[in-house]
């Protein structure tokens, strides 16, 4: 089987990120913070997860800073597979994004997205 990453870059359409709402607490966001999928740097598909075709999507959270850092990445919805939980952590990592901003300052903010890893 050839490995095929599905997700950020091959097809965006997979890739699903959405900014937390803010509370009735919070003033409203007038930019919500975004990833900029083209700064992530893709993996491999993991070789052990590859030799067991090993398939699934890893949903994580994760903070973007006033930098534009991309920081606490924690998954949220298991693909089934260590590994690529493991290798979808360090790709979000590796991403940039922007902030979101908040009565005209920019804030720090999360986001969620979904990583699909599919063999074909």
């Amino acid at each position: 089987m050839k490995p095929l990453v599905v997700g950020l870059l091959a097809l965006t359409a997979t890739l699903e990120v959405r900014s937390q709402a803010p509370t009735s607490s919070e003033a409203l966001w007038s930019k919500k913070p975004s990833l900029l999928p083209r700064t992530c740097k893709l993996e491999d598909y993991p070789a052990g997860a590859r030799q067991r075709n090993a398939q699934g999507t890893t949903r994580v959270r994760a903070t973007i800073t006033i930098d534009g850092e991309v920081k606490n990445v924690e998954v949220i919805a298991t693909s089934g597979h260590e590994d690529l939980d493991a290798a979808t952590t360090r790709l979000f990592k590796s991403c940039r994004g922007t902030p979101g901003e908040k009565d005209g300052k920019a804030t720090e903010g999360t986001i969620e997205a979904s990583y699909i890893w599919k063999l074909e």
